[in-house]
C-alpha cells in the first residue's frame, strides 16, 4: 500500500505535469485539448487535497463539484468558483464526445474561453495548494 505522503506527492507532481500540458496546448492553439487538460489539472488538485486534508483515497469520479464537496469544509471556494467547477466538469465530456453537443470541441473551446479557464483554474489550484501547504506545516 502506498503511503499518504507518497500518494500526495504523486498527485502534486501529476498536477504540475498536467497544468504544463494545458499551457502548452494553449500555446499551440489547441484550445479544446487545453480545456481537457485544465479539467484534469483541477481534478488532480482536488484529489491531492482529499489525500492531504482528509487522509483518504479520492473517489474515482471526474465531477469537480463532487470532489470539492469532499473538502469544502477545508477549501472554501466562492459561488463563482463553484459554478466554474460545474462548467469545467462538462469539458471532460464535451472535448471527447461530440455527440453530447453535436458540435466539434474546437467550435466550443475558443482562445478567449480557454484562456479564461486557465486563469480561473490556476486561481482555484492556488487556493487548494495553499491549503495543502498550511496543513502540511501544521503536522
Amino acid at each position: 500500500m502506498i503511503s499518504v505522503r507518497a500518494n500526495l506527492e504523486m498527485w502534486l507532481k501529476d498536477l504540475e505535469y498536467t497544468m504544463n500540458k494545458a499551457k502548452k496546448q494553449v500555446e499551440l492553439e489547441q484550445y479544446d485539448t487545453a480545456a481537457f487538460y485544465i479539467h484534469l489539472a483541477v481534478e488532480k488538485a482536488l484529489k491531492a487535497a482529499i489525500v492531504a486534508l482528509k487522509n483518504d483515497e479520492p473517489p474515482r469520479v471526474h465531477n469537480l463539484v463532487q470532489l470539492h464537496v469532499k473538502i469544502a469544509d477545508n477549501v472554501v471556494l466562492s459561488d463563482k468558483q463553484i459554478r466554474f467547477l460545474r462548467r469545467l466538469t462538462t469539458a471532460a465530456f464535451e472535448t471527447r464526445y461530440s455527440d453530447i453537443t453535436l458540435r466539434l470541441p474546437d467550435e466550443i473551446y475558443t482562445e478567449k474561453i480557454v484562456k479564461n479557464y486557465l486563469e480561473t483554474a490556476q486561481q482555484i489550484i492556488n487556493v487548494i495548494l495553499t491549503k495543502i501547504e498550511v496543513d502540511k506545516r501544521d503536522e
